[in-house]
């Protein structure tokens, strides 16, 4: 994980996200407006709270889309986690190490990732560059 400088507004939501959900945010990233917030490994569950309580309150309290995935130093396995609820049949790292193959089982689960210009792609890369600067490209595969 690369050393990040957090500014007095993501202090402020990770502060927030910590107060509601009793969870520490393990980072917090702004995206088009969003926030995303990780987690330890296996406390994703409890900072969404029972029927999503958690979440709720988050967006109330903060006017913004949120998002709470859990982090993961493996770089295959943080994007599984970030396009939760989608399943993909496989994430791999190329040979290189530079590309990420992620297939999808279904056609519907691969349009879902790709939709609106691949606007969910394009920040999925945008966080993974964040964290690997060594990845240089996601590959959507059928």
């Amino acid at each position: 994980m690369t050393i990040r400088k957090y500014d007095s507004s993501i202090l402020g939501y990770m502060s927030l996200f910590k107060k509601i959900t009793k969870v520490n945010a393990k980072d917090c990233l702004v995206i088009d407006g969003s926030l995303i917030f990780f987690t330890n490994p296996g406390q994703a569950g409890l900072a969404v709270g029972k029927a999503g309580k958690n979440i709720k309150s988050l967006k109330t309290s903060l006017n913004k889309d949120i998002k709470i995935a859990e982090w993961s130093d493996d770089p295959s396995k943080l994007i599984s986690n970030l396009i939760f609820p989608l399943i993909p049949e496989s994430v791999e790292l190329s040979e290189d190490g530079s590309t990420i193959n992620i297939k999808f089982k279904s056609s519907k689960e691969r349009r879902i990732l790709l939709a609106d210009n691949q606007k969910k792609l394009k920040d999925l890369k945008e966080i993974i560059i964040k964290y690997f600067p060594n990845i240089k490209s996601i590959i959507v595969l059928q």
